[in-house]
């Protein structure tokens, strides 16, 4: 909750693009018949997905998802969110995406 209202404050229309995302993604998880405990994950990483724009400067934009894997290591090896979905939230499939460029197979059905 701390860094969700840390989210809230620092940009309220990027806090609103993260829950809007948080909510299609949990419809999208329970229509793939997902468990509650997979839904639940996914639900928490697409809420912080986006913690790390905090700690960047405008012209280092394309490393958010490193910052937000960073900043969520603890929520991570406690399995409360999925690292592959934080980081991987921009890539595409045709590997024009971000951080990483990849494509296809290589991107987790948990983005």
């Amino acid at each position: 909750m701390f860094l969700l209202r840390r989210l809230r404050s620092y940009d309220v229309h990027l806090y609103m693009q993260t829950v809007r995302t948080a909510y299609f993604s949990l419809e999208l998880s329970k229509g793939l018949n997902l468990t509650e405990e997979e839904q639940e994950v996914i639900y928490r990483s697409a809420l912080l997905q986006d913690v790390g724009k905090m700690q960047q400067n405008k012209t280092d934009f394309l490393n958010h998802p490193f910052y937000s894997v960073e900043l969520l290591k603890s929520f991570i090896q406690d399995g409360l969110v999925d690292e592959e979905a934080i980081l991987q939230h921009h890539e595409n499939l045709d590997g024009t995406g971000y951080p990483l460029g990849l494509c296809w197979e290589s991107i987790s059905l948990n983005v």
